[in-house]
This record gives structure tokens, C-alpha cells and sequence, in this order.
């Protein structure tokens, strides 16, 4: 779908400064008329009065697009949904605009690649979480590959607080339960500020989908880029 869009939306799609996340309870937000957004994630959200809908795997290539006049909210949900849109409408386009994207997509195959890694101990309780941070001295980060082994799912966990995991959250890959382990791995290209985005989170399942069965061992990995300033 990505190499389908109009230039603009691709550029958008690829800096994360054109991004929004909805999360506190109540929210609700309509594409604007000649506008389209494109969620990467959405979780137990409420799109023009049809609630609990989802959205995964977190990659531009993925994303859902919102037309103008969609509503989407959390408004008559049972928990605080979540939702990641694009607005290519956020970002000032570039002059040479096909000369920015081109410059984008062509760095995207030559930057170095970081990883990641947080491991649940054999043995440990099913739903045991371990978190792992990003460095704290990088500013743009793009999400390239999530992979989970053994566990339940691999989150990406919000920044309220700078040294710590929180539960601001964003789904990386397809999941089976809170319970039910796998072994799924996916490209997930997606821009993140570390500023709103610190780290990711594993959590620990086991093979019967029974809570009181204990874990494999288990892990996650997750590679990234760091963006250069000038992103």
C-alpha cells in the first residue's frame, strides 16, 4: 500500500513528527475535510460508532487509512483504547518533495541497525513483564523488526516518566492472548520520538493458555534505527 500513496503521505508516514497518540479515556477525533490519516495501531477503539476495533502490525506499509469525516474515539469502550495516527497534514512538505522522500527511503538502507533485547526467566508466573529502555541520549527512533520468542506479546511502552517502563502503549505484532505464548516475528517500520516512546515490554506466557501454568523461557528483540537530527 505505501509505494500507492500520494508522495506527501509517504514523507509524513516515515517522520515522527506528523504522529498522534490518543490514549486518556474520552477522546475523540474526526479526519478533517480533504484530509486522510493512517493509523499503525488501534487498540479497542470506537471508529464512527463501532466500537472495539483493532489494528495491528505497527508498519507504515500496514497502515489503515481514515478518510475524511471518520470518527474515531474511546467513547463507550470498556477500557482507555489507544490509537497512532498519521496526519500528513501536520508536517510542512519540503520543497523538492520527491528529493526528501527519495533521500529517506535510500537512508533507510544503509543506517545502522540497533536491537533491543528483554527476557523472561524460565519458571517465571505467567503475565510476568520485563521492560528494556532505549538509550536516553537519541532523539528520533525508526522501529524496523519486532521479533517475540516464547512470549505472549513484545508492546512499545510511553515515556510519562524518562527512566522508567509505563503503560502508554503500542502493539508491535499480531498476539494470541495475554496468556497464550508464540514465536511470531514481522517487520515493524514505524518513526517514534523517544521523547514519547522509551522502550518495549515482553510478557511472559506459556503453552497451555492456562494462568496458572508457569513460562518458558522467553524474550524479545526489537531493531531500530536512530534517525539523524535532520530527519
Amino acid at each position: 500500500m505505501f509505494s500507492l500513496l500520494p508522495p506527501l503521505h509517504q514523507y509524513a508516514l516515515l517522520d515522527p513528527k506528523a504522529y498522534s497518540y490518543y490514549f486518556v479515556q474520552g477522546w475523540s477525533d474526526t479526519v478533517p475535510e480533504g484530509a486522510t490519516w493512517y493509523a499503525l495501531n488501534l487498540w479497542s477503539i470506537t471508529i464512527n460508532g463501532t466500537p472495539d476495533c483493532f489494528h495491528r502490525k505497527l508498519h507504515v506499509g500496514d497502515a489503515l487509512a481514515l478518510p475524511a469525516g471518520t470518527t474515531i474515539s474511546n467513547v463507550g469502550s470498556k477500557t482507555p483504547g489507544f490509537a497512532y495516527i498519521c496526519k500528513p497534514e501536520s508536517i510542512v512538505a519540503p520543497v523538492d518533495l520527491a528529493s526528501a522522500l527519495s533521500a529517506r527511503l535510500t537512508a533507510l538502507s544503509t543506517m545502522p541497525t540497533a536491537t533491543l533485547r528483554a527476557e523472561i526467566p524460565a519458571g517465571s508466573p505467567s503475565g510476568t513483564q520485563v521492560g528494556v529502555l532505549f538509550p536516553s541520549n537519541i532523539n528520533g527512533i525508526m522501529l524496523r523488526h519486532t521479533a517475540t520468542m516464547n512470549g505472549c506479546w513484545t508492546i512499545l511502552a510511553g515515556n510519562r516518566q524518562a527512566s522508567a517502563i509505563t503503560y502508554d502503549a503500542l502493539n508491535t505484532l499480531d498476539e494470541i492472548s495475554d496468556i497464550h505464548m508464540m514465536r511470531l516475528t514481522g517487520n515493524t517500520l514505524c518513526p517514534l520520538l523517544r521523547c514519547n516512546w522509551n522502550g518495549a515490554i515482553v510478557q511472559a506466557g506459556n503453552i497451555s493458555g492456562n494462568p496458572s501454568e508457569t513460562a518458558q523461557n522467553g524474550w524479545s528483540v526489537v531493531q531500530y534505527n536512530q534517525l539523524p537530527d535532520c530527519w
